[in-house]
């Protein structure tokens, strides 16, 4: 699955992906799990821990686009990273250099640590990790799919969850989604301008 363009609509507007809190986001709950997690539930909980975040904070940690899939909703380009990244190993920066799929399961190569979360990322990791981390795949799996509304079934496909949706659905105001999506933009706009 690959994602599509961000819109520059602020009302219809995505997190920037954050691939470096990624990793570390995933080296947390794997140095927590023998450094081994089905890819299934390390998907679900980075899944949980952005909507977190996004709740208390109107940020993730992750980022990106989120999507319902048939086991549940997942962060889109750490699913990318999971099926796609055969061969980052040799780059520092990339998913592949820390962590390598064996069959259904996610691996830590090296331990990426955590210069880029901040404590607030570590606490709801911590907290999503004490609530989610030691559930069977079927009571995952249930609880993705009856407690989490903003999941639709894809009937084998993939179906966009919307970030302002995600807002709504914690209870924000459109004036102040539209805020939040301002903000995200401009953020995006200042780091474009850094970069080039």
């Amino acid at each position: 699955m690959r994602t599509r363009t961000a819109s520059q609509d602020a009302s219809a507007f995505t997190f920037d992906f954050d691939s470096r809190k990624a990793i570390e986001a995933a080296g947390f709950f794997l140095s927590r799990h023998g450094k081994k997690l089905n890819r299934f539930h390390l998907l679900k909980v980075l899944y949980l821990a952005d909507r977190e975040s996004i709740r208390k904070f109107h940020r993730p940690i992750c980022g990106g686009e989120y999507v319902s899939m048939d086991y549940g909703p997942v962060l889109s380009r750490v699913y990318d990273l999971i099926k796609f990244d055969k061969h980052g190993a040799a780059r520092a920066d990339s998913w592949g250099h820390y962590f390598e799929n064996h069959d259904f399961h996610v691996l830590e190569r090296k331990a990426p640590g955590r210069a880029f979360l901040s404590k607030a990322d570590l606490a709801i990791l911590e907290a999503v990790d004490a609530k989610f981390g030691h559930m069977s795949f079927e009571d995952l799996l249930q609880y993705v799919h009856t407690k989490l509304p903003e999941w639709k079934d894809p009937s084998g496909s993939s179906e966009p969850i919307e970030t302002s949706s995600l807002l709504k659905l914690f209870g924000l105001r459109p004036a102040e989604i539209l805020e939040i999506g301002r903000h995200a933009l401009a953020e995006r706009e200042h780091r474009r301008l850094l970069t080039s």
